[in-house]
């Protein structure tokens, strides 16, 4: 047997404070860990109650340039010719208009440009304007 003055490798003198707080930490640590085994037991934490509404969030947290554009491409196609077609508001002397940032810039299928203006105040839901609508064609 080891006599009492002489020191073992494993194991460490520390304050009686120190090892209250140690012991309590322990405990809460093995509380917390019980508590998670047992949550872990009843199936997963995030359950789906609705898909549909799941599926509908998701849609709505992409940009709304995305969203714009891919309803651009079911109504209109991709195989005609295609347009890049944005609102500008800078007035004939050249001043900066009102912001029209939240109209997104969108890739049209048209067989002109004018046609791929109409087809851009359409999808953009503007009926009177009094800005330009600039197309420009997409090299394929």
């Amino acid at each position: 047997m080891a006599k009492d003055n002489e020191k073992r490798p494993d194991v460490v003198e520390v304050p009686a404070a120190l090892w209250q707080q140690l012991q309590t930490r322990l405990e809460t640590l093995e509380h917390a860990e019980r508590i998670r085994q047992e949550a872990g037991a009843f199936g997963p934490a995030k359950v789906i109650l609705d898909p549909a509404y799941e599926a509908w969030k998701m849609e709505a947290a992409r940009p709304a340039q995305a969203r714009s554009q891919d309803v651009a491409d079911r109504r209109y196609g991709t195989a005609a010719p295609r347009f890049r077609c944005r609102l500008d508001s800078t007035a004939p002397d050249g001043k900066p208009g009102p912001a029209v940032g939240e109209h997104p810039e969108l890739v049209v299928s048209a067989h002109s440009d004018l046609e791929a203006q109409a087809r851009y105040l359409e999808l953009a839901g503007i009926r009177k304007h009094d800005y330009r609508v600039v197309a420009l064609p997409v090299a394929a």
